[in-house]
């Protein structure tokens, strides 16, 4: 509570500071360092920590305009230090001529908020309302919710099932690096599938989409494992569904040998597909070249 608190409170001071153009050291808060403001600042942190918050979003902020009277006169809104925390967040324009933000909100929502999002997602638990001094239609509501747990298909059943998709550009590795790269990756516990799209980048570099999929409470581990191992500078990441065909592991023959393969069903027929690896190490065994993959219906 107390190093969250604390970083709000740099955060403020930081863009008073720039507001005046004055060293952070040499700030003094007028409105903002009364009471309230203080309380209402360890009374966020506090409660987040008192609830087991893990992880807070917020919608986008409200833009606004006019003007209000403070220590230093009259100054436009939102006023400037408000402004400073604003930059870089997500708003949207309304008509309102008051302040719908102050300071010490802003301040909260930039090092609070983890994300900003259209609005809540999950199962809501609880719900708390607040309208301040100044009447309004909604007031600033803030939301208990239960995160929903990611879909998990039963693979010999199918259905539908949640999945991460990471992906980056890269163009500063060697080929060496890169393919050393996707051998790490594709053979990691936690990665399903590993893609390389070759491509040219900018500059007319040689360059290329890497985009690794994993399951959602694997994102951290798959995370770092590619920035381990690509040095990528940014990794986007995004939340798929996917479609998964019901199937179970068995065996084929291919080439005298007893392969592994998969069983799987599409529209009412059941095919065989031998492990590519496997079809692989016997077509070297039988001193052929690399086969060509054929999908038998059983």
């Amino acid at each position: 509570v107390r190093h969250k608190a604390l970083a709000v409170l740099e955060a403020l001071t930081l863009a008073e500071a720039e507001a005046h153009g004055i060293a952070p050291e040499e700030v003094h808060f007028h409105e903002v360092g009364a009471v309230d403001t203080l309380v209402d600042i360890l009374g966020a942190c506090w409660a987040l920590d008192q609830l087991g918050v893990e992880r807070v979003t917020a919608c986008a902020l409200p833009w606004f305009g006019g003007s209000i009277t403070c220590a230093h006169g009259e100054i436009p809104l939102p006023a400037p230090a408000t402004a400073n925390l604003m930059r870089g967040l997500p708003v949207y324009p309304t008509d309102a001529k008051t302040e719908l933000v102050t300071p010490t909100g802003a301040a909260l929502a930039r090092v609070l908020v983890d994300e900003f999002v259209e609005g809540p997602e999950g199962r809501l638990l609880a719900m708390g309302t607040g309208y301040g001094a100044r009447p309004a239609p909604t007031g600033l509501r803030a939301w208990l919710v239960e995160a929903r747990e990611p879909r998990q298909a039963d693979h010999g059943q199918g259905g539908e099932e949640d999945v991460m998709q990471l992906e980056c550009h890269l163009d500063h590795l060697t080929g060496e690096e890169l393919g050393t790269a996707l051998e790490q990756l594709a053979a990691a516990a936690d990665v399903l599938d590993v893609l390389w799209l070759p491509g040219t980048g900018k500059k007319n570099r040689p360059a290329g989409l890497l985009r690794v999929l994993c399951r959602p409470a694997d994102t951290e581990n798959v995370a770092r494992a590619v920035l381990r191992h690509t040095h990528t500078l940014g990794l986007r990441r995004q939340l798929l569904q996917r479609l998964v065909l019901p199937r179970r592991a068995t065996t084929c023959a291919c080439g005298g040998a007893s392969l592994p393969a998969k069983e799987y069903e599409l529209e009412g027929r059941v095919y065989v597909r031998p492990e590519a690896d496997a079809v692989a190490r016997q077509a070297a065994t039988l001193g052929l070249g690399a086969p060509a993959l054929r999908f038998g219906r059983k």
